[in-house]
């Protein structure tokens, strides 16, 4: 939740913004471990990119959020999880080559 916070939008959050604030956090969950195994690589081994596997469960969080908000609104209002992860990584790591496969299955984030 972010403050400061009007009355009508506290009246309305649970409506309006609640799967919003939840996809906001998985994602910044993501971007953590994302950030903790790069960490991993770079110290352990002489690899100069990390395959992020885990596709899936953010295509997963969307649909899910489109579920929940339900109807034809679901289009108009629910995020778009895989390209808001994909903007979180660009900004964490902004001269690295990102790049997604055409099937939307992995994320490779390239530094050499």
């Amino acid at each position: 939740m972010e403050f400061p916070i009007s009355r009508e939008r506290l009246q309305n959050y649970k409506a309006n913004e609640a799967d919003s604030v939840g996809i906001k956090q998985g994602i910044s969950k993501e971007m953590k471990q994302i950030c903790k195994d790069v960490e991993i690589i770079v110290l352990t081994t002489n690899e100069r990119k990390y395959v992020y596997r885990n596709v899936a469960y953010i295509k997963r969080m969307h649909i899910e959020s489109k579920m929940r908000i339900g109807g034809n609104m679901a289009l108009d209002k629910a995020f778009n999880c895989l390209n808001e992860l994909l903007e979180a990584i660009k900004n964490t790591f902004p001269d690295c080559i990102i790049t997604i496969d055409p099937l939307e299955t992995y994320i490779i984030i390239d530094w050499s």
